[in-house]
C-alpha cells in the first residue's frame, strides 16, 4: 500500500527542498507536503512531529525532527526535515512508526540511495531491516482494523453530551464538516473517529484530519463534495474559504450549524434523534467502547429498514408524499427520513 516517500529538508538559509524521493512526487502534491509539515513557517515556528491526513486518493503520514548533535554530522546545513509516507491505506500507527525508522535512518546516513531501499524493500517483502542501525519494520505487526476503531466513539459522547446529535446527523446526512483543533493530534483523534457515527458506511476516504489553506488543499476539499476536515487554531482560514455545513470547536466544545446546514439543528430536536442520542450516551457509560459502535450501528440499522418498507409503499418518494400518506408524523420528520434516503441511496 506504499506509494511513495520523501524528504523534506530545511536548511540554514531558510530554504525549503525535497532532497530525495522514491519514486517522484508531483508538484501539487509536494506543496501540500510542505504546507502540512509546517516548515513553510521557519525553524522558529513550533514543530509540528506528526500529521496524518489525506490528500486527493492517498493518505499522507508526515514525520519532523529538529536536528540534534547527531544530524548535525550527516546533515550539518539542515535545522529540521521531515519524512513524507504516502499510502493508500489510512493507519497512521503504522505508517508513524515507518516514518520514525525512515527519520532514523536519514539522520545517520542522509543517503538517498537508502532512502530508495527501504521503498523498494517495504513493497517488495513488505519489511524492512537494518542490523546495523538496529532498525526493522514488518507490515504484518499491525492490524489495519484496530486503526478505524482507535479513537473511541465514547470521547465524542463526552466532549459533546449536548450536541451529540449534531454529530451524527451530520454525518448520516453526508454533509461537509470542520473541526478545530489546537494541535494536529488532537485533530487527527477527533476527525478519526467520526466514521464510527456510521459504521455500516466503512468510509474514511471522507476523512482530511489536517488541511491547511493551499490552492490545492481548497480544490481538493470542493472537489470531494462531502468531507470532515481538521483544521488547526481557530484562526485557520480554511473554513472562511471552503463552504461547510457544521464547525465543530473541540477546545471550546461548541457545534456551529452554518446557513446551509440549519436543517441538521432543526432535525436534531425529533425524538427519534434524541433516542438514539440517548442509547449511545448510555452504552458510552460502558467499558468497552464497541458497545457504543454496536448501540448506535443498531439504531441506524433498523432506522433505514423502516424506511426501506415505507419507500415500497409510496409510488414516488418525497417529502410531501411522505407527508400526505403519513399525516400522523412529527413535523420535520419527513424531511429526515427523505435526506436518510438519499443520503443512502435509496431514492
Amino acid at each position: 500500500s506504499l506509494i511513495a516517500v520523501g524528504i523534506l529538508e530545511l536548511d540554514s538559509n531558510g530554504d525549503l527542498l525535497l532532497t530525495a524521493s522514491h519514486p517522484a512526487i508531483s508538484d501539487d502534491e509536494l506543496e501540500v507536503l510542505k504546507s502540512r509539515s509546517g516548515l513553510v513557517h521557519g525553524k522558529e515556528a513550533p514543530l509540528v512531529p506528526f500529521v496524518c491526513s489525506r490528500y486527493e486518493n492517498q493518505w499522507h503520514y508526515i514525520q519532523s525532527t529538529n536536528s540534534d548533535a547527531i544530524t548535525r554530522t550527516s546533515l550539518p546545513f539542515v535545522d529540521r526535515f521531515s519524512v513524507c509516507v504516502i499510502a493508500k491505506d489510512f493507519d497512521p500507527e503504522k505508517y508513524q512508526q515507518l516514518s520514525k525508522i525512515i527519520l532514523t535512518a536519514h539522520a545517520k546516513t542522509a543517503n538517498s540511495v537508502y532512502l530508495m531501499k527501504i521503498f523498494v524493500d517495504l513493497t517488495i517483502k513488505k519489511s524492512f531491516e537494518d542490523k546495523e542501525l538496529a532498525l526493522s519494520f514488518r507490515e504484518d505487526s499491525f492490524d489495519s482494523r484496530r486503526a478505524l476503531i482507535s479513537s473511541p466513539l465514547k470521547g465524542l459522547v463526552q466532549t459533546f453530551p449536548e450536541d451529540f446529535g449534531l454529530l451524527w446527523l451530520a454525518m448520516a446526512l453526508k454533509r461537509r464538516i470542520f473541526i478545530v483543533a489546537s494541535s494536529a493530534d488532537q485533530a487527527l483523534q477527533f476527525v478519526r473517529a467520526m466514521p464510527l457515527l456510521v459504521w455500516h458506511r466503512s468510509n474514511w476516504g471522507l476523512l482530511r484530519p489536517v488541511v491547511t489553506a493551499t490552492a490545492q488543499e481548497i480544490k481538493d476539499l470542493e472537489q470531494a463534495g462531502i468531507f470532515c476536515a481538521g483544521v488547526i487554531g481557530e484562526d485557520s482560514p480554511v473554513p472562511r474559504k471552503v463552504a461547510h455545513d457544521l464547525l465543530v470547536n473541540v477546545g471550546e466544545r461548541s457545534i456551529v450549524t452554518t446557513e446551509s446546514g440549519k436543517d441538521i439543528s432543526t432535525l436534531s430536536g425529533l425524538k427519534i434523534v434524541k433516542d438514539i442520542v440517548s442509547s449511545v450516551r448510555e452504552a458510552a457509560n460502558s467499558a468497552n467502547d464497541q458497545d457504543s459502535i454496536k448501540a448506535l450501528a443498531t439504531k441506524m440499522k433498523d432506522l433505514l429498514s423502516q424506511i426501506t418498507r415505507l419507500k415500497q409503499n409510496l409510488s414516488s418518494f418525497t417529502v410531501e408524499e411522505l407527508s400526505n400518506m403519513q399525516p400522523s408524523l412529527p413535523q420535520h420528520m419527513p424531511h429526515l427520513v427523505f435526506s436518510l434516503a438519499m443520503a443512502e441511496g435509496l431514492c
